[in-house]
């Protein structure tokens, strides 16, 4: 089965033979026939499938019926309803604090 990458992800693995083979191999020449390759035909050469990067996200279907997004919207607002009570309450408790005896204000007093 060939990989499957986007057209930009190919082109990198391309640039990245191309260098391959003018510093590591030392073939200017390999080199050159590589970046003068068909981005296609380079790829299927190295059995790499180019596929649209938007239309890998198309295959997968959205399922889910208009009352499952309703029950998950409800069930996403009683979340946060609970968490904005739980900050209420540290509110609370942290804001308790101010009955006039703030002594935490920075001086020492002095």
């Amino acid at each position: 089965m060939p990989k499957q990458l986007t057209a930009q992800q190919t082109q990198a693995k391309k640039d990245k033979a191309v260098l391959f083979a003018d510093n590591v191999l030392n073939d200017p020449d390999k080199a050159d026939d590589i970046e003068h390759e068909d981005l296609a035909s380079w790829a299927e050469r190295h059995r790499i499938q180019i596929i649209n990067s938007n239309r890998r996200n198309r295959n997968m279907a959205d399922t889910r019926t208009r009352q499952d997004l309703i029950d998950q919207i409800a069930d996403l607002q009683d979340e946060n309803d609970s968490l904005q009570d739980q900050l209420d309450a540290i509110s609370d408790v942290l804001g308790g604090d101010d009955d006039g005896d703030d002594d935490d204000d920075g001086d020492d007093g002095r």
